[in-house]
């Protein structure tokens, strides 16, 4: 008895690992109440939003570039946020950017960050489908 009660638990324990290995990316949703509707998705738009900041060496300004998406599943508007610390985003942003996407590319120059030890930055880019693809600086500038 006790031989078939660890066998049963080994096979669930490896269909449980099976499952989650196969599909990574599964999501499961709970929903309360009825009804029919349909849930936009991002289907045939990779995010390809980047973002790099860099010092401008004039006027302690920081230069916020990088690829963005082009054509019909993107907003041309990109909104770069700056941060005085991480993480960032629009919560925590202590300045704002925006700026258009063109042909693929966007670049933006901030105000005087004179005051600033430290910049973080986000990119963000909503999708037609309202979906929105955000992209972060891998690493901060110092003293800008």
């Amino acid at each position: 008895m006790a031989l078939i009660g660890r066998t049963m638990a080994a096979t669930l324990a490896a269909l449980a690992l099976a499952g989650a290995a196969g599909q990574p990316a599964q999501a499961y949703w709970r929903a309360t109440g009825s009804g029919t509707g349909t849930v936009s998705t991002a289907a045939a738009a990779a995010n390809v939003l980047t973002l790099v900041l860099t010092a401008t060496g004039s006027g302690h300004t920081v230069k916020a570039s990088g690829k963005a998406g082009s054509g019909s599943p993107y907003q041309a508007t990109i909104t770069v946020y700056l941060c005085k610390s991480s993480p960032c985003n629009a919560a925590n942003a202590a300045a704002t950017l925006t700026t258009t996407q063109s042909g693929g590319n966007y670049s933006v120059t901030s105000g005087n960050l004179n005051s600033w030890a430290t910049v973080y930055g986000q990119a963000n880019q909503l999708q037609n489908s309202g979906w929105r693809d955000y992209a972060t600086a891998p690493a901060p500038i110092s003293n800008p």
